[in-house]
Order: C-alpha cells, then sequence, then structure tokens
C-alpha cells in the first residue's frame, strides 16, 4: 500500500521528528549552568534601597518559607 502525501509534509515531518530528539539529548551533550564564584545572593528591595524583602518560615505541621514584602 502506497501513502501519497506531499514532499514537503514528509520533510516537515522529519525537520520536526529530528529537533524532538535533539531537545531530548541536549541535556546530555549540554554544559550545566553553575554559579561562577559559589553561591550567589540577591535583595529585593524599594527604590530607594531603605525597605527589603526578608526571608521568613514558619512551621505549622509542616515547613513553609517565604519571601515578605510587607511593612
Amino acid at each position: 500500500m502506497e501513502n501519497k502525501f506531499p514532499k514537503s509534509l514528509i520533510v516537515g515531518i522529519w525537520i520536526v521528528g529530528i529537533g524532538l530528539v535533539l531537545n531530548g539529548v541536549q541535556p546530555f551533550i549540554g554544559t550545566p549552568a553553575n554559579a561562577q564564584y559559589g553561591v550567589q545572593k540577591l535583595a529585593i528591595c524599594d527604590v530607594n534601597g531603605k525597605r527589603c524583602a526578608d526571608v521568613w518560615e514558619y512551621y505549622d505541621g509542616g515547613r513553609y518559607t517565604g519571601l515578605r514584602t510587607g511593612e
């Protein structure tokens, strides 16, 4: 049995298939993203740099961590 598909459709399917395969093997051939000099720190502050967000955590049967940005 012979399928009669346009050649452009077959080429398109091949391109999509090759792209999916390359996307799947990329974690194995790519270089990992690491910090250049150890741990990097970041502060989230207002425009003047006077009020910054705090990291907070509480325990209520489980451990929760978040950012506090209010007054």
